[in-house]
């Protein structure tokens, strides 16, 4: 194509895009030559490339190796973590349910207590009441007995100085024992006259409890054992297994010889 029918100033032009052109292609040939080379390098000895290519395997490898070896560390860690943590869930548990055994213990208490406490009222007004209205049994005289561990309230009423509300009292706190095996527990009933002994005898057998069996519940019940003794046992016997004698609890620094003497006769192995 012939450029002379444009003008001078349009060939100028023309000349001169046309040597950008030029010069634009070489840089790109130079650049893209330059480029395959590093991505393409001409290794004039194969055997030197083949040991290239083995130590890049070898350290892709090791690398994989050791990101392998990293993910098992954080594994661990992690199922370490959470062991610790699922033995603080059951710390607190157990703590929460010690606060609740202890916080359920102290109402029981209370309850008990006014209960006792209503005992005594009642006791104190029933023996008002048969002062006032003089209707009272026949009293014993020396030489005359009544069996505690038979006796009903009128029994017991005729003994000197116990009107109805002891009575009552001597009955209820007899079927929370399971019956009397010496006098001298009459005396822990408040109100109690001290010569109770002399008009009274214990015959018969008392109910057993099987200290093996019960649970913590059914032990408190027994007014010779509070909620931290029988507690005792129970762990005594999730720890040791069966208790074979009461020579056992002395290890047990919530019972004393005492607590041991007088519960004695209520247990059974």
């Amino acid at each position: 194509m012939s450029l002379n029918k444009f003008t001078k100033s349009d060939r100028h032009v023309i000349y001169t895009l046309t040597g950008l052109m030029v010069i634009l292609t070489i840089i790109y040939a130079v650049d893209h030559r330059n480029t395959f080379s590093e991505f393409h390098p001409q290794d004039s000895n194969p055997k030197e490339r083949d040991t290239h290519l083995s130590d890049s395997f070898a350290t892709l490898r090791l690398q994989r190796e050791e990101a392998k070896r990293r993910r098992e560390l954080r594994y661990l860690e992690l199922k370490d973590s959470f062991a610790r943590l699922k033995n603080e869930r059951e710390r607190r548990k157990i703590e929460r349910e010690a606060r609740y055994l202890a916080i359920k213990d102290s109402f029981a208490q209370l309850k008990i207590e006014r209960e006792r406490r209503k005992a005594e009222r009642d006791s104190i007004w029933a023996h008002r009441q048969d002062s006032i209205q003089q209707i009272r049994p026949k009293k014993l005289s020396e030489g005359e007995y009544v069996n505690v561990n038979q006796a009903d309230t009128l029994s017991l009423m005729k003994i000197p100085g116990i009107g109805k509300g002891l009575a009552t009292a001597i009955l209820s706190y007899r079927e929370r024992l399971g019956g009397f095996y010496a006098k001298s527990q009459l005396l822990e009933i408040n109100g109690i006259p001290n010569d109770i002994e002399k008009y009274i005898i214990v015959d018969g057998s008392v109910r057993k409890i099987d200290i093996n069996k019960l649970s913590v519940t059914q032990l408190r019940k027994h007014p010779y054992l509070n909620f931290y003794q029988a507690k005792s046992i129970w762990e005594y016997r999730q720890k040791y297994g069966k208790i074979k004698n009461i020579k056992q609890l002395s290890l047990r620094p919530e019972f004393t010889e005492e607590d041991m003497n007088r519960l004695q006769p209520y247990l059974v192995y």
